[in-house]
């Protein structure tokens, strides 16, 4: 009978916890359990020790500095404490989780559901993950499978009203990454394997975030750059190195992290939450056509819980090649294409590029121009710099050249 109380007592100090982590960290008073009755169930039990090296790494102060924002007496309070040291425990050492063994990729043949059209996210493996370092992106005991995300259609967001779900130019899914607005201190990964082809050499990927950036000084007293939100994009090649001008980190700001957060981040209203709107960008690939690469996102909390992050993901594949009136042209610059003699033509290169510089040979009119498409009427050779992210990446060009085909005129003879 002590036995079977005792296991009583941890599965209620477990069950404790679990409605404990909805909560704000900061009003423990309004937890969904009845306090008398909690006081009651934590009397029928001696105060649990734990060996102080299962507890290498537990902020007892912090810990102390949130209990303390309740209302619970001092002898409740140290049992506050002891189901955060439990909890910190089975997340330490990963307790109770299954295993993703993540080195093991599934290779697609192709992109595959890379805007979530299908309204899942077949294609993609999904993985969590206990941050332990923001900054290297390391986690506890492995990746292991998760439901902390969702595939959704138009909207807004629930905390960040002003930013949409899906976004413009996109299609009717995107990504969530995360678990939105709620605690935990984990980290959600979404990853695809793919081999390059001439087809799907530009990769396209459209991304906003949100984080939750702890800003008071007293609260905040661990959270450096380290340990705050973050949000990471990574490609790598068939070996797992990292393919250059690819990689996105940010993490939140915080008074120990001033020069982590991204300029372009937001914030919103006079709330802790800072976020990126839809950003768009574009990698060539052409460099890979014939290997295998990996495309990474991760959406993470701060490392002590109490601060989220999430994102939306939405991305696309297609060839690294002008289009002429939306009609695709084949890249092959000994080509000569023709174009009909109309008063314009729409000339565009590939989306979702850092910047666009374009010439025309003869120094013609188009020469300078710096947008995705150009009108164009006269027949010459165009061309087209395509800049991507990092001011060290190399920047390709591409360039077709077009004669006029003539309207055609017709001659009639009448006779009366």
């Amino acid at each position: 009978m002590q036995k079977n109380n005792y296991f009583l007592a941890i599965s209620l100090c477990f069950l404790f916890f679990q409605g404990f982590s909805q909560i704000s960290p900061y009003n423990y008073s309004k937890n969904i359990f009845d306090k008398q009755q909690y006081i009651l169930e934590k009397t029928q039990k001696s105060q649990i020790i734990f060996d102080a090296d299962s507890l290498t790494g537990f902020n007892e102060i912090e810990a102390w500095n949130k209990i303390n924002e309740g209302d619970f007496e001092f002898w409740d309070k140290k049992n506050y404490l002891s189901v955060l040291k439990r909890e910190y425990i089975k997340k330490k050492y990963n307790l109770n989780k299954t295993i993703i063994h993540d080195k093991v990729e599934r290779v697609q043949a192709s992109c595959t559901n890379m805007g979530f059209e299908t309204g899942n996210i077949s294609g993609w493996t999904l993985t969590q993950g206990d941050n332990t370092n923001s900054l290297t992106h390391a986690v506890s005991a492995g990746w292991s499978a998760t439901t902390k995300y969702s595939v959704v259609g138009p909207g807004t967001d629930p905390v960040i009203t002003s930013l949409q779900r899906v976004p413009q130019g996109g299609g009717n899914f995107t990504l969530l990454l995360g678990d939105g607005d709620t605690q935990g201190g984990f980290a959600v990964k979404a990853k695809q394997t793919f081999n390059v082809t001439a087809s799907n050499s530009v990769f396209i990927y459209r991304y906003a975030v949100v984080l939750n950036a702890c800003q008071n000084a007293n609260l905040c007293v661990v959270h450096t750059c380290t340990s705050q939100p973050y949000f990471n994009i990574s490609f790598t090649d068939a070996n797992g190195a990292a393919i250059p001008c690819t990689d996105f980190n940010v993490v939140a700001g915080s008074p120990l992290c001033n020069t982590g957060t991204d300029p372009s981040f937001v914030q919103f209203g006079s709330t802790d939450f800072y976020y990126k709107d839809w950003t768009t960008k574009s990698f060539d690939l052409r460099p890979y056509i014939g290997q295998n690469v990996t495309i990474e996102f991760i959406a993470s909390d701060c490392d002590q819980t109490a601060h989220p992050g999430w994102a939306y993901i939405d991305c696309a594949c297609q060839s690294m090649a002008l289009s002429l009136n939306g009609n695709e042209l084949p890249y092959d610059p000994q080509t000569i294409k023709s174009m009909c003699s109309m008063t314009s033509n729409t000339l565009c290169a590939p989306a979702g590029f850092t910047s666009y510089t374009w010439s025309q040979s003869g120094g013609g009119g188009i020469t300078g121009q710096t947008g995705q498409c150009i009108n164009v009427t006269d027949p010459a050779t165009y061309s087209v710099t395509l800049q991507m992210q990092g001011v060290s990446c190399t920047s390709p060009i591409l360039y077709s050249t077009f004669t006029l085909v003539p309207s055609p005129s017709a001659t009639f003879n009448y006779t009366a």
